[in-house]
Protein backbone atom coordinates (compact mmCIF):
# COMPACT_ATOMS: atom_id res chain seq x y z
CA UNK A 1 0.00 0.00 0.00
CA UNK A 2 1.27 3.46 -0.86
CA UNK A 3 2.23 5.68 2.08
CA UNK A 4 0.41 9.04 2.03
CA UNK A 5 2.66 12.11 1.99
CA UNK A 6 0.79 13.94 4.73
CA UNK A 7 1.34 15.42 8.19
CA UNK A 8 0.32 12.18 9.94
CA UNK A 9 3.05 10.26 8.09
CA UNK A 10 5.55 13.07 8.67
CA UNK A 11 5.01 12.85 12.44
CA UNK A 12 5.38 9.03 12.53
CA UNK A 13 8.51 9.08 10.35
CA UNK A 14 11.84 8.14 11.96
CA UNK A 15 14.12 9.10 9.05
CA UNK A 16 15.92 11.78 11.07
CA UNK A 17 17.14 9.06 13.49
CA UNK A 18 18.72 7.07 10.66
CA UNK A 19 22.54 6.86 10.53
CA UNK A 20 22.40 7.71 6.81
CA UNK A 21 20.26 10.84 7.33
CA UNK A 22 22.84 13.59 6.92
CA UNK A 23 23.23 17.35 7.33
CA UNK A 24 21.99 18.02 3.78
CA UNK A 25 18.71 16.17 4.43
CA UNK A 26 18.33 17.90 7.81
CA UNK A 27 18.80 21.37 6.26
CA UNK A 28 16.21 20.57 3.57
CA UNK A 29 13.85 19.01 6.18
CA UNK A 30 13.65 15.82 4.11
CA UNK A 31 11.68 12.91 5.60
CA UNK A 32 9.10 10.27 4.63
CA UNK A 33 11.10 9.09 1.63
CA UNK A 34 8.87 5.97 1.46
CA UNK A 35 6.04 8.35 0.48
CA UNK A 36 7.73 11.31 -1.20
CA UNK A 37 10.60 9.63 -3.05
CA UNK A 38 14.37 9.73 -2.93
CA UNK A 39 16.45 12.53 -1.54
CA UNK A 40 18.06 15.22 -3.67
CA UNK A 41 21.15 14.94 -1.43
CA UNK A 42 24.15 12.69 -2.06
CA UNK A 43 23.80 9.92 0.49
CA UNK A 44 26.47 7.75 2.04
CA UNK A 45 25.05 4.44 3.26
CA UNK A 46 25.78 4.27 6.99
CA UNK A 47 22.95 1.95 7.97
CA UNK A 48 19.19 1.89 7.48
CA UNK A 49 16.33 1.82 9.97
CA UNK A 50 13.41 1.84 7.51
CA UNK A 51 12.27 -1.58 8.72
CA UNK A 52 11.94 -0.21 12.28
CA UNK A 53 9.66 2.66 11.24
CA UNK A 54 5.99 2.58 12.30
CA UNK A 55 5.08 3.40 8.69
CA UNK A 56 6.85 0.22 7.53
CA UNK A 57 4.58 -1.85 9.75
CA UNK A 58 1.43 0.12 9.04
CA UNK A 59 1.86 0.00 5.25
CA UNK A 60 3.69 -3.34 4.97
CA UNK A 61 6.78 -1.77 3.41
CA UNK A 62 9.39 -4.22 2.11
CA UNK A 63 12.39 -2.19 0.93
CA UNK A 64 15.21 -0.30 2.64
CA UNK A 65 17.02 2.97 1.84
CA UNK A 66 13.98 4.82 0.48
CA UNK A 67 16.12 7.97 0.62
CA UNK A 68 18.19 6.43 -2.21
CA UNK A 69 15.75 4.13 -4.04
CA UNK A 70 12.59 6.23 -3.86
CA UNK A 71 9.01 5.73 -2.69
CA UNK A 72 7.34 2.39 -2.13
CA UNK A 73 4.64 1.84 -4.74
Amino acid sequence: MKVPANFKSFVKCICIKCPSHDKCMKLKVQKIFCAKGKSSCSIEKKGCICNKCPLATEYNLQKLYYCITGAEE
